[in-house]
């Protein structure tokens, strides 16, 4: 069994709210979800999620990144490993772990939040020059491609 996150609809600025579905997870069911990939961040100044009826501390990077994830319309399903992963049961957590590449590999889509963006590194800039050379690649792209089926690209980690 795996838990998913349900990132509920609401306004830019309004607090998060999510709920948390239990669903199995092997070769006969796979779930419809979206895996997070993301850095933690500092916990000095946490942040907190409302996970109906009751609230979680997280830190202020997924909560950044659940902010700029979550539809104003309709909700969605994830597996973000600070919410989905008992982080105090160590025996729970340890079962997780060992199973995070399923649980990656499984997921209809694994989005990485990178972060904000940074005007210091122009990391704006940085994101549309990606998008020229996916662009200008996009026909002549097969050397492009196996570089990126390169089994490092694959790893879970």
């Amino acid at each position: 069994q795996i838990r998913l996150l349900e990132l509920l609809p609401e306004k830019v600025d309004d607090p998060l709210k999510v709920k948390i579905h239990t669903t199995i997870l092997n070769e006969d069911t796979v779930p419809e979800y979206l895996a997070l990939s993301y850095v933690w961040g500092s916990t000095a100044s946490p942040s907190s999620i409302e996970i109906v009826p009751k609230r979680l501390s997280v830190t202020g990077n997924l909560t950044t990144a659940l902010r700029y994830l979550r539809a104003p319309d309709g909700a969605f399903i994830m597996w973000v490993d600070a919410v989905c992963t008992n982080q105090e049961d160590l025996d729970k957590r340890s079962q997780q772990v060992i199973r995070m590449r399923d649980i990656y590999s499984s997921a209809r889509l694994v989005v990485a939040w990178l972060g904000e963006a940074d005007e210091e590194h122009d990391s704006v800039r940085a994101m549309k020059l990606l998008n020229i050379v996916i662009m200008q690649f996009r026909g002549d792209s097969a050397s492009v491609l196996h570089l990126y089926y390169r089994p490092w690209f694959e790893r879970v980690w």
